[in-house]
């Protein structure tokens, strides 16, 4: 017999189920097709039984085939039936299960989510090819993008090229080697072209089979630490450098710790690089002299008992033996309960500065001798001065007179605004005429007595017809000084007009000399055009009169600088030692002998009161043999009538 579900045999009790014999039965239980097959043993075929009891048998095989068909496959859906329970029930749990974690991840991915998107620093996530996948809100501001825009770029895509070839560099060294970011520091370009210093920290994420899938980290951004990093460096560095300078250098004895720390600018005070001494309260008194060691002490002493600040000036012996002086002080630094928790203060190197005080002493003590003997000397040149006085006084007996009213009225003058504004009628009535007078008759004893009396005689005549000779320039000049008054009304003048007017006055000196005269830019200003035409004059005749060998070249220029006009008169002649720039804008300063060249060391003086009255500044550049520019400038005004 044998049980067949299609061509399956489900069941078979052994040997050939086909045959004459053999009967089938077809049956559709639970669903499934199902054939019966039966056929009769040979030992019944063999024994010729007849048909029908071989139906028979056949039959009740059947039958009972069918009957343990049926048991088999009721008590097969009994159990069926009862393990689908247990599965369902299962898948019920497990649905559940499934649920409260699918509840749990929600929760801690609001958690999650919440903690990156008000955290402070930037959290995100790279793929295997280093490329943005998640950026959290802080992106905005930290880079001022938006996440859009970050997504799938490579952090470096932020950074200037140099930097973003370094860092793409140390990203990709760690990839290859699938190793956390650990402070990796880096310099990002925000939207606004502002830097920003990022720290990036990270660690690699593998999938669950173990495949490297890119990074999860975060960035943090450090600007503002390192600037006050920087700054602090900054500071520390003019610290060091001011002490440097200052040879001063400072110390810090804490106390509390029982620690004491030198600046750097210490350890060379007292000789020695950073570092090559050790820093100590005994070290400090072991290097004083010890002559002064006891005051030292004394002084650190008291601030330490008394919490008082205290200063002195020592003598210190360095490692190589040699002597140096400094200025020590220090402060004490009180804790809560009044005392003292630290000792702070300076040591300063002064012994230049005592070697250049004990100098200067000594050229002090110098000077004064040089003074003493200086003053011998003009004493006895005093002396000498009122012998002579003495021997021409009845030569000078006739200009006495007008000496006295001169001086007097240069007193006055004096008196009223120092300018001698009113000595042009005093001086051309009451001065030139007895002047005139003097001269006339000096003149007359010259040419009647010359080589009939005495050497000493014509001698005596000679100074007499000189001084008289040089103080009528002097007046001329001082008539000149004192026409320069105030301005009183200010008008166009053409400089080249000016020029001109000035260059025709000195025609005969720029003749007889073979002067050269060059301008260029020569503006129209604001001015009294008396008063340039005399400037003009004074300087053009003064390069004339100290030329050198060759001939007088002579270049006036101006140029506006700002809200004024520079003009410079520059010439080739003899040159002026610097140390006398200033001096020789002074009534009657001179700096050549009276036989060398002619002058009243006047002329410089009319200048500069030209360039003051009209609100300007008078110089000079030069040099000995190097001619010299005279530069003087004249502000911008407007047309004045006052």
């Amino acid at each position: 017999m044998a049980v067949l579900s299609g061509a399956t045999v489900l069941y078979a009790d052994g040997g050939d189920i086909d045959g004459e014999l053999a009967e089938s039965l077809d049956l559709n239980i639970l669903n499934a097709a199902w054939t019966v097959r039966v056929r009769p043993g040979d030992d019944v075929v063999s024994s010729i039984v007849s048909v029908i009891p071989s139906v028979v048998l056949g039959m009740g095989s059947l039958v009972s085939v069918f009957l343990a068909s049926l048991i088999y496959f009721a008590q097969s859906a009994r159990i069926k039936g009862r393990s689908l329970e247990v599965a369902n029930e299962m898948l019920r749990a497990e649905i559940e299960e499934r649920s409260a974690a699918e509840e749990e991840l929600r929760r801690s991915d609001e958690k999650f989510r919440g903690l990156v998107e008000t955290s402070s620093d930037l959290v995100w996530e790279l793929d295997e090819d280093l490329r943005y996948t998640y950026v959290s809100p802080k992106v905005r501001d930290m880079l001022g993008y938006g996440a859009s825009e970050v997504l799938g770029k490579a952090p470096w895509d932020f950074m200037e090229p140099e930097e973003a070839e370094r860092v793409r560099a140390g990203f990709e060294k760690a990839a290859s080697e699938r190793s956390p970011l650990v402070l990796f520091e880096n310099v990002n370009i925000r939207k606004d072209g502002a830097r920003v210093v990022v720290e990036t920290s990270g660690t690699p994420v593998f999938s669950p089979t173990g495949e490297f899938s890119g990074y999860r980290g975060v960035d943090r951004d450090i600007t503002g630490k390192r600037l006050a990093e920087e700054d602090l460096r900054k500071s520390r560095a003019n610290l060091a450098t001011a002490q440097m300078i200052a040879h001063m250098g400072s110390w810090d004895w804490d106390m509390v710790k029982g620690e004491v720390s030198w600046s750097d600018e210490m350890y060379r005070v007292f000789g020695a690089g950073p570092g090559g001494l050790r820093p100590s309260y005994d070290s400090l008194l072991g290097l004083a002299h010890p002559g002064d060691r006891e005051a030292v002490k004394r002084s650190i002493d008291e601030s330490l008992k008394n919490g008082t600040a205290y200063s002195l000036e020592h003598r210190i012996v360095l490692p190589d033996g040699s002597l140096r002086v400094v200025h020590e002080q220090g402060e004490a630094v009180l804790d809560g309960r009044g005392k003292v928790a630290r000792l702070v203060g300076t040591v300063q190197d002064i012994t230049d500065r005592k070697r250049t005080e004990e100098q200067l002493n000594l050229y002090r003590e110098h000077l004064k001798e040089l003074v003493d003997e200086r003053t011998a000397e003009l004493k006895e040149v005093n002396q000498r001065l009122a012998f002579e006085v003495e021997i021409r006084k009845k030569a000078e007996e006739a200009m006495a007179r007008m000496n006295e009213d001169l001086e007097e009225r240069a007193r006055e003058l004096e008196r009223v605004n120092k300018e001698l504004e009113a000595f042009t009628y005093s001086a051309s009535h009451d001065l030139q005429e007895p002047l005139r007078v003097i001269s006339g008759y000096i003149q007359l004893l010259s040419r009647r007595y010359k080589g009939r009396l005495d050497a000493e005689a014509d001698e005596f005549i000679s100074y007499a017809v000189d001084g008289v000779g040089r103080m009528q320039r002097l007046i001329n000049d001082l008539l000149s000084y004192s026409r320069v008054g105030r301005l009183k009304a200010l008008k166009p003048v053409d400089c080249k007009e000016a020029l001109g007017s000035a260059t025709a006055n000195l025609k005969a000196l720029l003749d007889e000399s073979g002067a050269v005269l060059r301008y260029e830019g020569l503006p129209t200003i604001m001015a009294d055009s008396s008063q340039i035409e005399q400037l003009f004059m004074n300087l053009i005749s003064n390069a004339v009169k100290y030329r050198s060998g060759k001939t007088p070249v002579i270049t006036i220029k101006a140029s506006l600088n700002g809200r004024e006009w520079q003009f410079s008169v520059k010439d080739n002649g003899i040159g002026i030692d610097p140390k006398y720039s200033e001096r020789i804008f002074e009534l009657f300063q001179r700096l050549h002998g009276k036989t060398e060249l002619h002058g009243s060391g006047i002329g410089l003086s009319i200048c500069k009161k030209v360039v003051e009255n009209h609100g300007g500044r008078i110089w000079v550049e030069s040099a000995p043999g190097e001619g010299s520019t005279f530069h003087f400038t004249i502000p911008l005004r407007e047309a004045s009538d006052e």
